[in-house]
C-alpha cells in the first residue's frame, strides 16, 4: 500500500520453519550409523577408567551440521565426536577436550 516494495526488486529473505526450545544437540559426525538407525558412543566412568558405551539414538532435525537428538541421550552426557567410527562399545578412552 505505501509503494515500499515494487516490481523486480531482490531481497533476502530468511523463513523460519520451527524452532525447538529446549533440544540435546550434536555434531553430525558423532553419530556413526548402524543398521535401523544410528548411534552414539558416550564416556562413562567405570572400573578400569572412562569408557566408550554405544548408545542408539533417535535424530530429529539437522542444520548445519548439527543434528537434534530425539532420544538416547540425557543432557549432560559426553558424546565421542573424534574416532568414533573406530572404537567399539566397551573399549577405553581418554578424554583430551571437552565442548
Amino acid at each position: 500500500p505505501r509503494g515500499v516494495i515494487k516490481p523486480e526488486m531482490v531481497a533476502e529473505v530468511e523463513v523460519e520453519k520451527g524452532s525447538v526450545r529446549e533440544a540435546i544437540v550434536v555434531p553430525q559426525e558423532a553419530l556413526v550409523r548402524v543398521e535401523g538407525g544410528y548411534i552414539v558412543f558416550v564416556v562413562e566412568d567405570g572400573p578400569e577408567g572412562k569408557s566408550a558405551v554405544s548408545r542408539r539414538v533417535e535424530v530429529g532435525p539437522a542444520q548445519m551440521n548439527q543434528v537434534v537428538i530425539l532420544s538416547g541421550l540425557e543432557g549432560g552426557d559426553q558424546v565421542v565426536v573424534v574416532g568414533q567410527q573406530s572404537v567399539a562399545s566397551g573399549d577405553r578412552v581418554n578424554v583430551v577436550a571437552e565442548r
